[in-house]
């Protein structure tokens, strides 16, 4: 009877191993209410598992349920307070929502915990270009480019930015950046064609 019965509890062990580390793999790479659904069983097992809360938050995120994700990466900071891509995750939802004041805060002190994060750097451009902050946005796209120099989608956004700024040469100079990266980058093409049309219309025709 003693050798059935352990033979029982440690079966159950070994499925409650596997389970849990299937929910680690689903709250990390899944989508959807699956995904978080595995998130949650995580939490419910150890509450204090900040970077469940964090990729609960994304999973929300995804969904557009921002201030459901932020209630997450809120609880995930207060657990982790160096857990960068939280502070990063709250910016993105923050931007979604168009708060973008306090996105940009969020994204700033993800930039001081990883300074190599050219993620951030990126999305806190992307903000600095929604307000019209040009010169700002400009800069941060320089870090994101420095830290990852084939980021097409930052000499893209950094195209756009100079762009609104009247300066066609350069936009067009950093599409074609874009472009040789990511030939796949749509908006750098039709960005290009719009800044090619821009300079054209204001460069006088030769006699």
């Amino acid at each position: 009877m003693y050798r059935i019965i352990s033979c029982v509890a440690a079966a159950l062990f070994v499925f409650s191993i596997t389970a849990a580390a299937d929910d680690v793999s689903a709250c990390r790479n899944g989508t959807g209410d699956d995904g978080i659904a595995a998130c949650s069983r995580l939490i419910g097992r150890n509450p204090k598992d900040a970077i469940a809360y964090n990729n609960r938050g994304v999973l929300y995120g995804a969904k557009g349920e921002y201030d459901r994700a932020i209630r997450d990466y809120d609880e995930a900071i207060r657990l982790k307070p160096q857990l960068a891509s939280a502070y990063n995750n709250r910016g993105m939802a923050y931007d979604e929502k168009g708060e973008y004041d306090v996105a940009v805060k969020d994204y700033s002190e993800a930039i001081r915990l990883d300074p190599k994060d050219g993620v951030a750097y990126f999305n806190r451009g992307s903000a600095h270009d929604t307000k019209g902050f040009y010169d700002r946005a400009i800069k941060d796209y320089d870090d994101a480019i420095q830290i990852n120099p084939k980021y097409a989608k930052a000499y893209n956004n950094r195209g756009l930015a100079y762009y609104y700024k009247g300066d066609y040469k350069r936009a067009i100079a950093d599409y074609d950046q874009a472009l040789m990266f990511n030939p796949a980058l749509d908006a750098a093409r039709r960005n290009r064609e719009k800044a090619q049309a821009a300079l054209a219309s204001r460069t006088p025709a030769k006699p």
